[in-house]
């Protein structure tokens, strides 16, 4: 297995989580105690150990947690006051996914182990997104940015990379694969890269059109609906889409 396999979810790993009554390094352990449902590199399936996995080695290399590492190279060159890692002691200006969370990370596995993992747990405005998006569009086009990335790991980050039984992968990004179908806006060039997220945004970027464009929804407010959780999520996903293409004049005259 490799860190390309992980990174685009060909490792061979399934979604599963673990068992809901273990929290902290246990929960964490628990999770990584699985093994692969099929070879790497011959199916793809969306999985969260895969960051998770990605998240632990990137601790190993550097010696630092990811919150310190999300601050020291995004949050603080960028000036992204309300960004990063929950849970939130202040929720005056929180929107909450459901009530009883509000400043509680959504994803229930990363609220489980309580300290930063890979693949949730991220606090965010519609605004920091846009401004992350705006600095990796400059660093695609060889501009002025604040984020310290070389030419060359940006120009990686949206290459297209092509596996047996991957449809159209970046690093850790989407592009056309069955899990972008609903939410990536079909006026975006095939250059675009995005991703979606549990509770309901996404955020996709194209470098070659120099649009982003940020959708944030909640498909996990109301809890009595989750027995339609199924329904609840590709309707979500549609509507997100749709929205999202009804922009695309609005994105034509260059506006953000």
């Amino acid at each position: 297995m490799t860190l390309r396999h992980l990174a685009t979810h060909t490792s061979g790993f399934s979604n599963r989580k673990p068992a809901s009554d273990l929290t902290g390094q246990q929960a964490l352990d628990a999770w990584l105690d699985q093994s692969v449902i099929h070879p790497p590199g011959t199916h793809f399936k969306y999985a969260c150990i895969n960051l998770v996995i990605l998240g632990l080695i990137l601790e190993q290399i550097t010696g630092k947690t990811l919150d310190v590492q999300l601050e020291e190279n995004l949050t603080r060159p960028l000036g992204l006051e309300r960004f990063g890692y929950g849970p939130i002691a202040d929720t005056t200006d929180v929107v909450a996914t459901r009530p009883e969370l509000c400043g509680a990370i959504a994803d229930p596995p990363a609220r489980q182990i309580g300290f930063p993992v890979g693949n949730a747990g991220i606090f965010a405005s519609a605004d920091h997104l846009g401004r992350i998006a705006t600095h990796l569009l400059a660093r695609w086009h060889g501009k002025p940015s604040l984020l310290q990335l070389s030419q060359e790991a940006i120009q990686w980050m949206i290459q297209p990379i092509v596996m047996e039984n991957v449809v159209d992968r970046a690093v850790c990004w989407d592009r056309h694969s069955i899990s972008s179908v609903n939410d990536r806006p079909l006026w975006m060039s095939d250059q675009a890269v995005g991703h979606g997220g549990w509770t309901g945004h996404s955020l996709w970027i194209d470098p070659l059109l120099d649009r982003w464009v940020v959708m944030m929804t909640n498909r996990t407010l109301v809890q009595r609906f989750y027995e339609e959780l199924d329904f609840l999520n590709q309707a979500t996903r549609r509507a997100r889409g749709v929205i999202m293409d009804l922009l695309a004049p609005s994105m034509a005259q260059g506006e953000r």
